[in-house]
């Protein structure tokens, strides 16, 4: 009887512990992709939403037009790319929610959303601030969408230059991302 109670005792002081040092929040998840691209909600102040995986398939705006990436979905139908290699989300597509922006009374300025994309650019690639002198920068507008762009110069034998490229929504609404840089 007396090793129950000691057994109990420690059982309930490892408790104590995990409750007090913030232990008790465990990742039960431990896909390296599924957490790429909940880190990239967060730094992209996407809704946190769970994330359904679709199929394996290639990246058509990578570099030599062949990157195989994992296809993931989430309930508002964003679509999330992830390198297989280096599980780097290179790409998230939500063309689907641009309708539902339609009659946003929010209006950022193109410089707003430059510097909402640079603050993200360089906490996505953290010597983004070295590398960017060395990449073209293009910020461009078509109706109510902004697209803001550093690429590389192309490489022979490639398809594309790498880039990355943030597009917003004139609200602020980030609906496309793509980032070739890291692969």
């Amino acid at each position: 009887m007396n090793n129950y109670f000691r057994i109990f005792g420690v059982i309930v002081i490892i408790n104590i512990v995990f409750l007090f040092t913030g232990c008790n929040s465990i990742e039960l998840n431990s896909n390296p992709q599924e957490q790429a691209i909940k880190k990239i909600q967060k730094i992209l102040e996407l809704p946190i939403l769970p994330v359904q995986y679709v199929e394996e398939t290639t990246m058509v705006n990578s570099p030599d037009g062949k990157l195989v990436v994992a296809y993931y979905r989430d309930n508002n139908d964003r679509k999330y790319y992830v390198d297989v290699q280096t599980n780097i989300v290179v790409e998230i597509d939500a063309r689907s929610i641009l309708p539902s922006l339609a009659n946003s009374k929010e209006i950022k300025t193109e410089e707003e959303l430059q510097n909402i994309a640079k603050g993200c650019a360089s906490k996505i690639i953290p010597n983004f601030s070295d590398i960017s002198r060395e990449l073209s920068f293009e910020g461009s507008g078509k109706i109510d969408n902004y697209f803001i762009s550093w690429r590389n110069n192309i490489e022979e034998g490639m398809f594309m230059p790498k880039f990355l490229q943030f597009a917003y929504h004139k609200s602020g609404v980030l609906f496309a991302y793509i980032n070739t840089l890291q692969v």
